[in-house]
């Protein structure tokens, strides 16, 4: 890093001690990627659209019964093959009104069997005849999101005697400042990415970017009670039925160590250090397949009463166009020291907010 102080007009980019002091940072921000640039104050995307997995039976069914009602009639299509529960039973869609499907029962030869409201109900397969012509289109058009920059400042002052005084360990006092002020801009951001609420810029409100408890809008009820598998299990299926795959969950220190006490089952892969006691969790192994979580997250600015499940892939953490952490001289005439104002602006793009991601809330603190 540059120590060269002498220039007064000099401004670094401060990327590369971003890039080594966030890796270290126990939180959120540590594994999310700073990607992108966003080229205005109010910075868009567009969502990328998931395929509809299955859905949810939303009455108990007998054997006979033709109109099974849904959750949400949207997530099919006529033609679909489906099936309910654990039912051994196939149904083929030849109709929807709203939120009921009608269907032809113990399709194929299968047996039809009685399923209660609650069940899953998962797309099996949807044949298409042979010299078809133009399909039906399943999916939905992309979404516009957005949400707005937020500035970052810090001023790093140090008096010209302490400048100039050797100190064990430090080469250059100034330079150690930058580096810590940096750091604690750092932590702001990381409490924004949580915990922010976009908010526009205007005359008197400098503005704020939102962040993913604001944008993840699934959630699963915790009931006040301790963390479960099962609860873990319920918010991973409601991404999954919408065709995401979370591979993060983020939690605060004492719902990590909740989690970590589930590791009397089979779901939990624990690594344990030869250098402390206890265990942490490196991944959560879902009863869905293929929608292993990899990651545990603990972070402290995490609300004790939440865990979230996230695709770290549909995250980023955008700088404004060439606004990126930077340092440049703010040394007042005729004081007598050097100060430093290291400033940014970024904003979070959370991807497909509502399918992508989920949050189990109000749990056992």
């Amino acid at each position: 890093m540059e120590q060269a102080y002498d220039f007064q007009n000099m401004v670094r980019d401060l990327s590369p001690v971003v890039d080594t002091i966030v890796k270290n940072i126990p939180g959120l921000i540590s594994i999310i990627p700073f990607a992108g640039t966003a080229y205005n104050n109010k910075h868009e995307w567009l969502n990328d659209t998931f395929s509809p997995q299955g859905g949810t039976l939303a009455e108990d069914l007998d054997t006979v019964e033709t109109a099974v009602d849904v959750a949400d009639g949207t997530k099919f299509a006529v033609g679909q093959i489906i099936q309910a529960g654990e039912s051994p039973e196939l149904m083929k869609i030849t109709a929807i009104a709203t939120n009921t499907l009608t269907v032809t029962r113990s399709y194929g030869g299968s047996t039809a069997t009685a399923v209660l409201n609650g069940a899953a109900i998962k797309v099996v397969a949807k044949p298409v005849a042979g010299g078809s012509n133009q399909g039906d289109d399943l999916g939905a058009h992309p979404v516009a999101d957005y949400n707005y920059t937020q500035i970052f400042r810090a001023d790093a002052i140090v008096p010209g005697d302490v400048l100039k005084t050797p100190q064990y360990g430090v080469s250059n006092e100034l330079d150690r400042q930058v580096a810590y002020h940096t750091q604690r801009l750092l932590w702001d951001l990381n409490r924004s990415l949580i915990y922010g609420y976009r908010v526009a810029r205007a005359s008197g409100d400098n503005g704020m970017m939102g962040g993913i408890n604001q944008f993840v809008s699934t959630t699963v009820a915790g009931g006040g009670v301790a963390i479960t598998e099962a609860k873990l299990n319920d918010a991973i299926e409601a991404i999954a039925l919408n065709g995401g795959r979370p591979n993060v969950i983020l939690c605060n220190t004492n719902q990590a160590r909740k989690i970590s006490g589930l590791n009397k089952g089979t779901s939990l892969q624990v690594m344990r250090s030869d250098t402390a006691t206890g265990g942490y969790v490196s991944a959560f192994v879902s009863d869905l397949p293929n929608n292993t979580i990899t990651t545990v997250v603990v972070d402290s600015n995490y609300p004790k009463d939440q865990v979230a499940l996230l695709d770290t892939s549909r995250i980023s953490v955008v700088p404004f166009n060439g606004r990126g952490f930077q340092d440049s001289d703010a040394t007042s005439p005729g004081f007598d020291g050097v100060a430093r104002k290291i400033i940014g602006e970024y904003t979070a793009e959370i991807r497909n907010a509502s399918t992508a991601h989920a949050r189990i809330t109000g749990l056992a603190a």
